[in-house]
């Protein structure tokens, strides 16, 4: 459970909104987002960067959301980092998350929170250290985002255990 004064950290502004600009953090605010979550965690992502997913707190965030039933569904592509892979191969084997891959590298990156909190990534090249990211909360916006999940998750392929298994040089 958060202190109330790490807590406070992410507190939404009078807009809804808060910015992060580093990669730790994007890192507190996703699993304090994770934390929160109660149905569904749909994420749209590039390569899944390890910087974000090798942090413990990330992984443990989502292994808890996915004890509390919450449906957990990553976009990713064209590939995933191998690092990555290797931290998401006990989540997706156990079932707590659902991964798919696109042919190509997604436009822009997002996590979207039970259709009301939206995180929404700045434009960066893959494996960036610093990046923005803006978190909302708000169910109109939170809603198209999950509109335009779906659209990107009927464009991938469902991953498969061969792809997650295979090492990337």
């Amino acid at each position: 459970m958060n202190s109330p004064e790490k807590s406070k950290r992410f507190l939404l502004g009078p807009l809804g909104m808060m910015r992060s600009e580093s990669m730790k953090t994007h890192i507190q605010a996703c699993v304090w987002l994770f934390g929160k979550a109660k149905e569904s965690i749909k994420i749209v992502g590039g390569e899944l960067d390890h910087k974000l997913y090798e942090d413990p707190r990330i992984v443990s965030a989502l292994r808890e959301a996915g004890n509390r039933n919450v449906s957990i569904e990553i976009i990713y592509g064209p590939e995933m980092d191998p690092v990555t892979k290797e931290l998401m191969e006990p989540l997706w084997r156990e079932g707590r998350v659902s991964l798919f891959r696109l042919k190509s590298r997604p436009d822009y990156h997002f996590m979207v929170v039970d259709d009301v909190y939206l995180n929404l990534e700045g434009v960066h090249l893959p494996f960036q250290e610093e990046r923005e990211s803006w978190i909302w909360k708000t169910s109109w916006l939170g809603e198209k985002r999950a509109e335009d999940f779906l659209k990107l998750k009927a464009r991938s392929e469902p991953h498969s255990s061969k792809e997650i298994s295979t090492s990337s040089s």
